[in-house]
């Protein structure tokens, strides 16, 4: 019967064939020992067909086609390593920045950032502290915000004033192209603020907002439990509504720590005025 190879027989010749055909440093290594032996063993001066100008011909091939290989070779290592060299000090910094960026305690970043996220990571007896502007994306979270407010969370709302010289100034700092501007700004405002309001009216007990004059600082919105601030997520007040930017996310460490009593140090000293107060 003929004889027959098994298939990892047949991968194990393929395998061998591809390396050989593939591979310009084997190529040049087959090339340089079948020259070197025709130099020395068929045309040389004791071969079987001496000659002396093929004998150099071949020799000199063999020569040439090591010294090639030789040379692919080193100068392979040579890409490699500085290759690893550079990977590593990639991943040296990366983790540098890393490093630092979790001792600050951030963990994430949200391209697009997602309101109904804040509302949803609240749970019973938590309280979210809301410092922005305003948000003109209230109609896609306010199903969430009530959702929260049944379930025992409630909520601190820092909003500015509509009239002060902050909300003018933050007007004129939007890009012109942006829709939140302008009569588009002063209604978005105003219809925000309506809009809470009367959340606080349903929800007197859950849902408390107050106006600031002063300086907004960054756009954060945080989700206290038991008096300590557990998650937090914050923007940057640039050319274009925050609303829209990337946000970043805050679990444990300083820049939670220090939003947190920003937070409520601005909350305290923006509290309503108590009736019967002298004027």
């Amino acid at each position: 019967m003929p004889e027959t190879q098994s298939p990892a027989a047949r991968t194990h010749l393929v395998d061998w064939r591809r390396l050989a055909i593939f591979n310009p440093f084997v190529l040049l290594i087959l090339v340089a020992i079948l020259s070197l032996v025709a130099a020395i063993f068929v045309f040389g001066t004791h071969g079987r067909y001496t000659h002396a100008s093929w004998a150099d011909v071949f020799r000199t091939i063999g020569i040439g086609t090591l010294s090639a290989a030789v040379t692919i070779l080193v100068d392979r290592n040579m890409v490699y390593q500085n290759f690893e060299k550079k990977i590593k000090e990639s991943l040296v910094e990366a983790c540098g920045v890393a490093e630092s960026l979790s001792n600050l305690g951030v963990t994430s970043a949200h391209p697009a950032f997602s309101f109904n996220k804040l509302f949803r990571e609240a749970r019973q007896g938590d309280c979210i502290c809301w410092l922005d502007t305003y948000c003109p994306r209230q109609n896609e979270f306010v199903d969430d915000l009530i959702e929260a407010i049944n379930r025992g969370v409630s909520v601190k709302m820092l909003v500015i004033d509509p009239a002060c010289d902050n909300a003018r100034h933050r007007n004129t700092e939007l890009a012109a192209t942006v829709v939140e501007t302008g009569a588009g700004w002063e209604a978005g405002l105003d219809a925000f603020v309506a809009k809470m309001k009367a959340l606080c009216d349903k929800h007197p007990d859950k849902l408390e907002m107050r106006t600031y004059n002063d300086l907004p600082c960054a756009p954060m919105y945080l989700v206290v439990t038991d008096s300590k601030a557990r998650v937090g997520f914050f923007s940057l007040f640039l050319v274009r509504a925050s609303a829209h930017s990337p946000h970043m996310e805050l679990h444990e460490g300083p820049w939670l720590t220090d939003m947190h009593q920003y937070f409520e140090d601005k909350w305290s000293r923006h509290a309503p005025a108590k009736k019967g107060a002298a004027a």
